[in-house]
């Protein structure tokens, strides 16, 4: 009898362990591996730009939740519709946010040079797109949640949470790439600067 069911092949599985999200998750447990995965992959400037444009898509679905939630307790939502505002954040995020992501690769990478940083100014941007697309789906968890949830001190909670988290993911894969041993003190100075960029903007 013809079996309709056929075996899955070893091949399909392999093949979902492969790839750009698998190795997203991967990365967890590995970070400074993934690293020099992505490096020994990654050799052209138009991946680094596709990276860049996730890394767009990513923060604006990040704004999406709020963007949503403001407008349907908004008296004055017929007044300024929500799918144009929706359009435009799409469009500035697509066509500007990979501009401001070069840029802040740049400082990095300027940064680093007082520090005996080694790595070349393809491996500095590598390095932070890199550590933005695997902090990725933490900020779009964080997005849901803050939307979710209605207790602001839990929501400020996981908000310190993923600042720290975000802050050491970055330290640690900026100073591999740059081969500086100052991993902590980075840790801790993106931490305290986000916290006082926050204070500032309130």
């Amino acid at each position: 009898m013809y079996y309709i069911w056929k075996p899955i092949p070893r091949s399909f599985f392999r093949a979902l362990l492969k790839g750009f999200v698998p190795d997203i998750f991967r990365s967890y447990f590995d970070l400074k591996g993934s690293f020099f995965n992505q490096q020994a992959k990654c050799k052209s400037e138009a991946t680094l730009l596709a990276y860049g444009f996730v890394i767009s898509i990513v923060l604006f679905l990040e704004r999406l939740p709020g963007k949503v939630v403001n407008n349907s307790s908004n008296m004055e939502a017929t007044i300024s519709p929500l799918l144009p505002m929706i359009g435009i954040d799409l469009f500035a995020s697509i066509f500007f946010v990979p501009l401001f992501l070069y840029l802040i690769a740049a400082v990095l990478h300027i940064f680093f040079l007082p520090l005996n940083g080694k790595a070349s100014f393809f491996e500095s941007r590598l390095a932070f797109f890199w550590s933005a697309i695997i902090c990725s789906p933490i900020i779009l968890i964080y997005a849901l949640l803050e939307v979710l949830l209605k207790n602001i001190f839990l929501v400020n909670l996981i908000q310190y949470l993923m600042v720290a988290i975000t802050a050491w993911i970055f330290s640690l894969l900026l100073c591999t790439a740059e081969g500086v041993y100052i991993h902590r003190p980075i840790f801790i100075s993106l931490s305290v600067t986000y916290f006082l960029l926050s204070y500032l903007s309130s």
